[in-house]
């Protein structure tokens, strides 16, 4: 497979992105809210995956994966040239770092899945009138997770103590927030 250029990631991948995130989204709003129609929950997944896949594919998004992958790289080959090491090494640098591994594919689906998961929640949450929101961790000890566990029970619109509203609060995140009325 030829991963495209940078440039073309949004071209390429913006609409199997934009499926995965409307399916993560769509289903937690109708998990928290039941009763929201399937139309009105598909409706606020499009809106958001078609932006947030652009945060995710252009050069210039908020969490452009280009921009970090070539980020990834230019450091790779940075460190190379200054310890002298040649193009066999380089490559095996770039393969090992975290620009093109598995491992950063799976941190990078799973974290995705759980932005569309948290803003589903929220939205449907709000659409449903709930008012109140509690974060719960999954005991992974994590001191960011803890501290907005730690916060109790907040209002739907107030920020936990990372400055986060919803979930992830980091890579790899696997907390969840339950929204309830209060």
């Amino acid at each position: 497979m030829t991963i495209p250029p940078y440039d073309d990631w949004f071209d390429s991948y913006h609409e199997d992105v934009e499926a995965a995130l409307t399916a993560a989204f769509e289903a937690a709003a109708i998990a928290v809210d039941p009763s929201l129609a399937r139309t009105e929950a598909h409706k606020l997944a499009v809106k958001f995956a078609e932006t947030h896949a652009g945060d995710l594919l252009k050069l210039d998004g908020d969490l452009s994966m280009a921009a970090t992958t070539r980020n990834n790289v230019k450091g790779a080959v940075a460190d190379a040239i200054e310890k002298g090491l040649g193009l066999g090494d380089l490559k095996k640098a770039i393969r090992q770092s975290n620009a093109f591994s598995k491992e950063r594919a799976s941190i990078t689906a799973r974290t995705e899945t759980a932005i569309a998961h948290g803003q589903g929640s929220h939205d449907a949450a709000i659409s449903s009138g709930r008012n109140m929101k509690r974060w719960i961790t999954q005991g992974s000890g994590c001191d960011i997770c803890d501290g907005n566990e730690g916060d109790g029970d907040i209002g739907i619109d107030d920020t936990f103590s990372s400055g986060d509203d919803t979930i992830p609060a980091h890579p790899n995140c696997e907390c969840n927030v339950r929204y309830f009325h209060g």
